[in-house]
Parts: structure tokens; sequence; C-alpha cells
């Protein structure tokens, strides 16, 4: 006894041609999903989701330039983030004040306040010296 397949030919064909055409953006999946949906209905409740779309795509094979088999989907390139300059540190602030007051003071109960706060009051010790 044969399984049947998930997929028929026309549809593997129409979904590599909408990868092809589309990508593999997230929007682009989505659309693939939709419009696979919508021109091969499924029973209710046997609708394709992206992940199924996705997988069909890994598992689906064909020749590179090589003549060598690989698979239709190619991983989406991911951006690196780049690491924002946020400036002095809180830590760094506090030193600070420390430092502009004088006297021994102790900035450590000012630990709970904001970056904002801390270069504010900093700036209104350093307007009086």
């Amino acid at each position: 006894m044969s399984k049947t397949p998930n997929y028929s030919e026309a549809e593997v064909t129409r979904l590599v041609d909408l990868y092809d055409t589309h990508g593999n953006s997230k929007p682009a999946i989505t659309l693939i999903t939709e419009t696979m949906n919508a021109e091969f209905p499924k029973a209710e409740g046997q609708e394709r989701n992206e992940r199924m779309i996705l997988g069909k795509l890994i598992n689906t094979m064909r020749e590179d330039e090589n003549g060598e088999l690989v698979s239709v989907y190619v991983k989406r390139d991911v951006v690196a983030k780049v690491a924002k300059d946020l400036g002095p540190t809180k830590k760094e602030l506090l030193t600070k004040l420390e430092g502009v007051v004088g006297n021994g003071f102790d900035a450590t109960p000012l630990s709970g306040a904001t970056k904002v706060g801390i270069e504010s009051v900093i700036e209104a010790f350093e307007a009086v010296a």
C-alpha cells in the first residue's frame, strides 16, 4: 500500500515557481502560503501553513549549475545587529557625579535613577561650580 503524496507534481512546480518569483522573505513566504492555499484548496482544517511550505521547499531538490542536487530553499541572510553607542554607563555617570559633588558624596542611593536624570544632576552641579 503506497502513501498518497501531500503535493502533486503541479503543486510542487507552482510552489517552486512562486518561491523563485517572490524569494524567501517572511512576507514572501506568507504570500506563497496564501497563494498555494487559494490555488490548491484542501479540506477545512487541512490548509497548509508557512512551516509546511518551508518544509516542502527545504525537502524539494533541484540541480545547481554544477549538476549537484541542492535544496530549493536558500536560508535567509541574517542581519547582524550593530552595537549602539549608548554613551557612558550608569555606573560611570554615578562615579562622575560623586567627583563633581565632592565632599565624600555617595551616589549609590541614586542607582535607581535614569541616566538622563543623573546627567541632569551632573549638569546642575557643574553649572553651580
